[in-house]
């Protein structure tokens, strides 16, 4: 009797070690895609680096668009009104002034310049250009927020070089050169603003892709043409250093 119980006790025994043992020990599957992951998952995080958070200006009002019949005649900047350029006329703001402007209805939003005066009826807080409407899908009256810095009236750190930086996902910041990488550099802001949006539209990160404008001219009040340089770039992450698999298979808990 005790000579056919004793195999199957340790059977039963050398069963049950197996099992203990497989349930600390991760399907290698499962350990590979825990260990990319947590490589992967460090991002920068973008509010931490701006630097000028305390001068973004917001406004929540009602929006209104101008279109044909001031097409091709000429702004109070001096420009010429193009209603298919992203563009956009205010009351106060310096020209050049860039603003995020959203949709507050649908979530939409698109980035125009400040190029023109206006608009003068009622309390509407801004006149966007006919593209800049269609962007949004505000071509009534539409309910609207917009961000932004007012060149002339920011404070930077002069330790270095800056960038302003303006996402359609992301509020406005102020983010220090080293922190972005180039990727174009463009003369006119529309051409950028087509381009950006090309971009995203082909999968590159919205939360990571930017239109950047040098600190060091934008702080200074605009006064008339679109002669500055606009630049699309990237946050610069550093390299994440995956720990190799073996490695990790032997560390991991």
């Amino acid at each position: 009797m005790y000579i056919f119980a004793a195999p199957a006790l340790i059977t039963v025994i050398l069963l049950s070690i197996h099992i203990l043992v497989s349930a600390k020990e991760p399907n290698r599957e499962t350990l590979r895609s825990e260990i990319e992951a947590i490589a992967d998952t460090a991002k920068v995080d973008v509010a931490e680096l701006d630097v000028a958070s305390d001068f973004l200006l917001t406004v929540n009002g009602t929006a209104s668009h101008y279109g044909k019949r001031f097409h091709n005649r000429r702004t109070a900047s001096g420009e010429k009104y193009d209603m298919y350029e992203y563009s956009a006329a205010h009351k106060k703001l310096p020209f050049g002034t860039i603003l995020k402007v959203t949709n507050t209805i649908n979530g939409l939003s698109t980035l125009v310049r400040i190029n023109d005066r206006g608009p003068y009826v009622g309390k509407r807080v801004i006149d966007l250009s006919y593209k800049s409407a269609q962007a949004i899908n505000g071509m009534g009256l539409p309910k609207v927020s917009f961000e932004g810095f007012i060149p002339g009236k920011i404070d930077i750190p002069d330790d270095g070089k800056y960038f302003f930086a303006y996402s359609l996902t992301e509020s406005p910041v102020c983010l220090p050169s080293d922190k972005v990488e180039i990727i174009n550099q463009f003369d006119g802001f529309h051409t950028t603003v087509t381009e950006y949006k090309s971009l995203l539209a082909n999968g590159a990160d919205s939360t990571e892709l930017f239109i950047l404008v040098d600190a060091d001219e934008y702080t200074e009040k605009q006064t008339a043409r679109d002669n500055d340089s606009y630049f699309i770039g990237k946050l610069s992450t550093p390299k994440q250093r995956k720990i190799p698999f073996m490695m990790a298979e032997k560390v991991y808990p």
